[in-house]
């Protein structure tokens, strides 16, 4: 398998801003991206850890994915902070599932975790940020 990159969107939310990465590993079962921008390095790395578990054609089960972003920060000590998401997704293989039922559930997952932008009461920096999230994450 040829080795793939990946952009995607940072926190500006625009091509300016994306976050690139780079395939490292990819073994048919696991998929590893580390980042390549300037500000990635092997003490603060950004990872993409990709696990894949999908059943071959006639046995029952579920198929399942799991994509974990990692991203590493040092601080003054030189001592590293990681902050993650991951996202699993489990769907089942029986002919009442359908393709359509898998890509309503991403739909629906995308729509939640990327939510319409607000400001969290008392912060005044979270335009664009997931209103669903930020409410969580920001007191």
């Amino acid at each position: 398998m040829a080795t793939q990159n990946l952009a995607l969107v940072g926190v500006a939310s625009n091509t300016a801003a994306l976050v690139t990465y780079t395939q490292r590993a990819c073994d048919g079962k696991d998929i590893q991206y580390v980042g390549t921008n300037t500000s990635d390095t092997l003490a603060a790395p950004r990872i993409i850890d990709v696990k894949l578990d999908v059943k071959a054609p006639g046995l029952t089960g579920n198929d399942r994915i799991e994509v974990s972003i990692k991203h590493t920060v040092l601080d003054s000590e030189n001592l590293p902070h990681t902050g993650s998401v991951t996202v699993k997704a489990s769907m089942p293989r029986v002919a009442q599932w359908t393709k359509e039922l898998t890509i309503s559930l991403l739909k629906q997952m995308a729509d939640y975790l990327g939510g319409a932008s607000a400001t969290v009461s008392g912060q005044t920096d979270t335009t664009g940020f997931p209103a669903k999230w930020a409410e969580c994450l920001i007191p």
